[in-house]
């Protein structure tokens, strides 16, 4: 046990999953820990291959109960609205939005209201695109979508408009459950708990719906718990609801597509909805003076519609190519626009690149 003692509780937390979730295999091998991201115990873990998977498990498990009967969860109060002791508390939206693209495996969302959620889901849509983070959301129906003939018909209503709403992003989606007590016409039950469960060690619990008066402008409270008891005690409650069929999923309806006209339509939030390689490139491209374009993000590569502005911009992600296209023109992907695609280089003179794109982008008005 000793060995282990100086390796940080997630890590250790993080490797028991891995081990019992079937991701590495027992004794591991150099290419297992890093395809997992613990190739830094490997030194301390050889002590331990005579013990066997299921003897290894329970060291483990032994470790990780002396941790947490020595030392208590790490608690932070999260708070919206007027902060009178300036720094008292962290703020609700930075929370969520830290938890949500620091996820590397699951997350578990209980919410019971979302409005103009995109700048908040769209770091745990990154995280599920780019790491395969699993995303499980318990949703509330909801007065509005109770006309429907079936409970299964109302819940794909919310969950439909809750795409359209708050996720523009296109696939990967979560995984979405609901309380069929929810969609009877006339009831008053409301899935009202309001958490975030990330990577079965940080909880927030909070008053706060995700809304933008609940995230920015309402007095709310909540806490964000730091214990991978707690976690997982939070986790096993709402899991063992979907295992008793008292949560129901709820397959996407198949109506549902994202909507290129949601896109960012200056520089202004090229920070949030651009992968951080490509800022320099639009550093430079402000800096040469060219106008912000109507769409941009990998996201909507496949899928952008060029609106009243001067151009499109479609950023790709595996092609490299960053192709601009003429205000009207509809292009279903960067294949489309040939003599108009310019190969990006982030190692090349950026500068160069961009008076390339301006200069492009004045043939095509």
């Amino acid at each position: 046990m000793s060995d282990l003692t100086a390796v940080p509780q997630p890590q250790l937390e993080q490797l028991l999953a891995a081990i019992e979730g079937g991701d590495l295999r027992w004794p591991p091998q150099p290419a297992g820990l890093m395809a997992v991201g613990l190739q830094a115990l490997g030194d301390r873990l050889r002590l331990l291959d005579g013990l066997g998977r299921q003897g290894a498990c329970a060291l483990i498990r032994a470790v990780l109960a002396e941790r947490r009967a020595s030392r208590g969860p790490e608690l932070t109060l999260v708070w919206t609205g007027p902060d009178p002791l300036r720094g008292g508390a962290r703020d609700t939206t930075v929370i969520v939005r830290e938890l949500l693209a620091r996820a590397q495996r699951e997350v578990l969302i209980g919410g019971c209201y979302f409005t103009n959620g995109r700048d908040i889901l769209q770091p745990l849509h990154t995280a599920m695109l780019t790491r395969g983070v699993r995303v499980t959301f318990c949703m509330d129906v909801g007065d509005a979508h109770r006309d429907a003939d079936t409970p299964l018909a109302s819940a794909q209503a919310a969950a439909t408009a809750f795409l359209k709403e708050n996720w523009p992003f296109g696939p990967p989606l979560p995984d979405f459950f609901f309380d069929p007590r929810t969609t009877e016409r006339g009831s008053m039950v409301k899935l009202h708990a309001k958490c975030i469960v990330v990577d079965g060690h940080a909880s927030l619990i909070t008053s706060a719906n995700f809304t933008y008066l609940g995230q920015h402008k309402n007095i709310e409270t909540g806490v964000l718990i730091r214990d991978a008891g707690f976690a997982t005690d939070l986790t096993r409650q709402w899991q063992a609801l979907i295992a008793e069929g008292r949560l129901i999923p709820c397959p996407t309806a198949s109506g549902y597509a994202p909507e290129a006209t949601v896109a960012p339509e200056s520089w202004a939030d090229a920070e949030e909805f651009l992968d951080a390689p490509y800022l320099p490139l639009v550093a430079a491209l402000i800096a040469a003076g060219v106008p912000g374009p109507a769409d941009y993000g990998m996201e909507l590569t496949d899928s952008g519609i060029a609106l009243a502005e001067i151009s499109v911009m479609h950023w790709g992600q595996g092609t490299k190519r960053l192709s601009l296209v003429a205000a009207g023109v509809l292009a279903a992907s960067s294949a489309d626009v040939d003599g108009q695609v310019i190969e990006m280089d982030m190692t090349s003179d950026l500068a160069t690149l961009a008076a390339r794109v301006k200069e492009t982008l004045g043939r095509l008005e």
